[in-house]
């Protein structure tokens, strides 16, 4: 609170230009604080006479760098810059920080850092209680979008055809352990003496609760939509919607932060189409908008 027009301010980081390595520190004054975004300040480059000096020396790569205050006391975390010719900075108040901690006793501050992996970061939480921090955890919220291929095997009055292939495409919603998703998947087998076809819309909702398992990393999921079903010789006409319903296991390998793998067992069955049901076994692939915390 005691920060002014005057207060003269250092950002710390480390530039992600090749142009300047190393560490850094930029000089500027405090400029205001956002009434309407209470969790924001902003600071503008130091003025040579008349002349707004520019905030060049704020570089890509040193967001979350520190602020200091002449004193060297922490005040605040650098957030940014805004957009056009005269551009200000953005930054977080370290108070706006100690109470977000002290909100949630599970965050902590870095301490130490260590070599030993098993030890990488030594932290304490508000309560005075130790952990260690070994790595992020990355937040799927936003869009996703899938492709899978697998093999399907229809049943028809307790008998099995032969498996045909399957492939699918899926577009969603991820809310960190939910996800919302809308997919289209087509199966079709044209071995004699049965053929058969199926297309599907179907709407999904899953629960992946977070491991932080890159090998294991399971959900469930269940889905309602429309199908059509045609087999030969059965006699199975591809002209009625049906009514499906479905269930699903699976499970997530996590490639990189945006991205996964994943293989899983879906069971439907054709709830206005009686004695037909359908077992299928998938592989795929996901690309993930994210967050993280």
């Amino acid at each position: 609170n005691y920060l002014n027009n005057i207060t003269p301010l250092y950002v710390a980081g480390y530039p992600a230009q090749d142009s300047s390595p190393g560490y850094k520190l930029a000089r500027v004054l405090f400029s205001s604080k956002q009434p309407e975004v209470s969790y924001q300040f902003t600071y503008s480059p130091i003025n040579d006479g008349n002349k707004r000096l520019s905030l060049d020396d704020l570089e890509g790569g040193m967001s979350g760098g520190p602020i200091f205050n002449q004193e060297a006391e922490l005040v605040g975390i650098h957030a940014g810059r805004t957009l056009g010719e005269d551009p200000d900075g953005l930054g977080v108040p370290i108070t706006v920080l100690e109470d977000a901690i002290a909100a949630n006793p599970e965050w902590g501050i870095n301490l130490t850092y260590s070599e030993d992996p098993e030890q990488r970061f030594s932290c304490v939480n508000r309560k005075g209680e130790k952990f260690v921090l070994k790595e992020f955890d990355w937040v799927r919220d936003g869009e996703y979008f899938a492709f899978g291929v697998g093999a399907a095997i229809p049943n028809y009055r307790d008998t099995d055809s032969d498996p045909g292939i399957k492939i699918g495409y899926a577009m969603g919603m991820d809310n960190q352990k939910w996800r919302w998703e809308l997919e289209s998947f087509l199966g079709i087998e044209n071995n004699f003496p049965l053929s058969w076809a199926q297309l599907s819309v179907m709407g999904n909702v899953y629960y992946e609760p977070i491991t932080k398992n890159k090998v294991f990393d399971p959900y469930v999921g269940v889905g309602i939509g429309a199908s059509s079903f045609y087999s030969d010789p059965l006699d199975i006409s591809p002209q009625s919607i049906n009514l499906a319903f479905q269930a699903k296991v699976g499970n997530t390998f996590r490639v990189s932060p945006t991205s996964d793998v994943f293989v899983q067992y879906r069971y439907q069955n054709l709830v206005t189409l009686e004695d037909v049901s359908t077992h299928m076994f998938e592989f795929g692939y996901r690309f993930h908008d994210i967050g993280q915390k």
